[in-house]
């Protein structure tokens, strides 16, 4: 009776390690879907609006701060766009680094501290360029509103 039990228990293990590593895999997948859509939505726009407000005041008399504001403001945006590619690469990293550690009869490491230290590691980098990343766009937006107003009415 006790050799069923634990052999039910084992079956109900190599189960849940089974739905992680599917679950860790489906993450790795839509973080590599959702890179590519957003890197190209925010670069794509970064670019037509930069272009376009270029294009609106670049025949005017700019003086070299708000040109300097400018493009402070769009170098933030680049610099959001590079953090949030690398973050979304150390995300890969992460779940390929969880699928290679964890396999199907190892459902130990899951509740070693060494490995989830390893993990929330990782994961802190993660976090930290993310917050970085949204602090740098909301400096961009910031700063091209600036721009705007200094020449809202040269537009």
């Amino acid at each position: 009776m006790k050799e069923k039990k634990k052999i039910e228990l084992q079956k109900e293990q190599k189960q849940f390690v089974s739905n992680y590593l599917s679950s860790v895999e489906e993450n790795r997948d839509k973080s590599q879907d959702d890179f590519e859509k957003y890197i190209n939505l925010l670069a794509s726009g970064g670019v037509v609006i930069s272009l376009t407000i270029l294009e609106k005041v670049t025949d005017k008399n700019l003086t070299i701060n708000c040109i300097c504001i400018f493009f402070l403001g769009v170098l933030c945006f680049i610099v959001t766009l590079l953090l949030n590619l690398i973050s979304h690469r150390k995300s890969i990293e992460v779940a390929n680094y969880i699928l290679s550690e964890i396999s199907y009869d190892d459902i130990e490491k899951l509740g070693s501290d060494d490995f989830n230290f390893k993990i929330n590691k990782k994961n802190r980098v993660i976090e930290i360029l993310n917050d970085i990343s949204i602090w740098t766009l909301i400096g961009g937006v910031i700063l091209v509103f600036i721009f705007l107003g200094i020449n809202i009415s040269n537009l």
